[in-house]
């Protein structure tokens, strides 16, 4: 017999009182392929200069495995001039084409 078995009807059983074990939210994909999100804000903390791209934030230690996909947000401002190879929102875009401060190397 198996271990939730309780010798009564279906209706008031141990499988029926817990739905989550039957398979709800149980076989949900993980969303592997979501991106790290990171602010203009926190490209501040790099030294002037850096290409910024998936090495580099390794190297600095801001994410584990240069595997690992990376997007750039336009929360904050940027204070500091930097090579951006990684892709970038439409805010994030807008706010580097102002001050010329960031050369913006397209990924192809």
């Amino acid at each position: 017999m198996p271990l939730y078995f309780e010798g009564t009807k279906m209706r008031k059983s141990l499988i029926r009182r817990l739905p989550m074990l039957r398979g709800k939210l149980r076989f949900k994909s993980q969303n592997t392929n979501r991106p790290v999100i990171f602010n203009l804000k926190d490209l501040n903390r790099l030294p002037a200069g850096t290409v910024v791209d998936a090495e580099a934030l390794v190297k600095y230690g801001f994410i584990a495995d240069k595997n690992v996909p990376v997007k750039i947000l336009g929360d904050g401002e940027l204070e500091k001039k930097l090579t951006i190879k990684l892709p970038m929102s439409k805010s994030a875009e807008a706010k580097v084409a102002k001050p010329k401060k960031v050369t913006v190397a397209k990924k192809k």
